[in-house]
């Protein structure tokens, strides 16, 4: 299994920035994306399908950070065990409580009344401290790191924009990948934020142990405070409660919106 991930993320940013990327990687991008979940994908099959060389094919892998196809393939085929996570987390195994005309109330608008009661937990049993203290280590540190993937990587964007706002320089890494490459550049006064909801990310073993073994300060910002190898971070913050698996990254955001807020004014 690849050690890497984010397969999706990265041909999503090259699409998304067409004009500063080669027509060749947008081509092969936008190929891939057209063709997910094929069983026997093969260099040769991009190759003449997109009309290029097999030496194209490997230089747009390079240029994602692999070494070459082989490891782009690697993730390319955990794209399946991605898309049964995300069909597990938006309940698509039971479609039909989805239907808008159906006469019982849906499950989805069940789990999001489950949902919103987690969060007036959340909210009412906030402990100011933790954004406090972690302002603190964030405005003394030289340099921040976001370490987060899917969902919390998108919202963790927003962390990122208010701190450069405020002038402190973060930078944000959408894929493991580029998590295993700032790791080596890592140095004792840096300050790591590790997201890790329900602890997905936290068991990429390899990256977690690259993290906390690094002389980082190293911030674990959690649903599941019990997951394994958590431990091994320098500090766990909880978002509150484990409760509902749906309740944590709206849970991630209302946490932001209150970091932000605190340094925004305590700090900028």
């Amino acid at each position: 299994m690849s050690v890497y991930g984010g397969l999706i993320i990265s041909l999503q940013q090259i699409i998304n920035q067409f004009n500063k990327t080669s027509d060749i990687d947008h081509t092969i991008a936008k190929y891939l994306l057209n063709n997910l979940y094929q069983d026997n994908l093969t260099i040769n099959t991009i190759s003449e399908d997109c009309h290029i060389s097999t030496a194209s094919v490997t230089r747009f892998a390079q240029n994602l950070g692999y070494q070459g196809f082989t490891e782009l393939k690697k993730d390319y085929d955990l794209l399946k065990s991605e898309k049964h996570e995300m069909e597990i987390d938006f309940l698509t195994t039971n479609k039909a409580n989805y239907l808008p005309d159906s006469k019982n109330e849906s499950s989805i608008t069940s789990e999001f009344q489950s949902v919103i009661k987690d969060i007036d937990t959340f909210i009412n049993d906030f402990d100011l401290e933790l954004i406090k203290n972690l302002s603190q280590l964030i405005h003394t540190s030289d340099k921040i790191g976001l370490y987060a993937t899917s969902i919390p990587g998108n919202i963790s964007l927003l962390l990122q924009n208010t701190l450069l706002t405020a002038g402190k320089f973060v930078e944000c890494y959408p894929t493991t990948l580029q998590q295993f490459k700032s790791v080596k550049q890592l140095n004792k006064n840096d300050l790591v934020l590790f997201i890790s909801l329900e602890g997905s990310h936290v068991m990429n073993r390899d990256l977690t142990l690259a993290v906390t073994e690094s002389e980082a300060t190293s911030v674990l910002i959690t649903h599941n405070p019990e997951m394994k190898l958590g431990s091994l971070f320098d500090y766990i913050i909880p978002l509150g409660e484990h409760g509902m698996t749906r309740s944590g990254k709206y849970k991630l955001l209302i946490f932001f919106e209150y970091l932000t807020n605190y340094y925004f004014i305590n700090y900028s």
